[in-house]
């Protein structure tokens, strides 16, 4: 069973690193519940999604 987690996870893809490091500190400076994590590809993200979320669904 996953433990649970305190927080809002965000996950945010985007093909341009600078534009997605820019949205992290920016989502995380406007509000501290925010955790964001970040892809440059769908394939990355859907990854990401489904290792944080184990959710196997596509």
């Amino acid at each position: 069973m996953r433990e649970e987690q305190n927080g809002i996870k965000v996950l945010h893809v985007d093909d341009e690193p600078d534009f997605l490091a820019l949205t992290k500190a920016l989502l995380e400076r406007e509000n501290e519940e925010f955790s964001v994590d970040t892809a440059t590809s769908a394939g990355e993200g859907e990854e990401d999604y489904r290792e944080v979320s184990g959710n196997d669904h596509p």
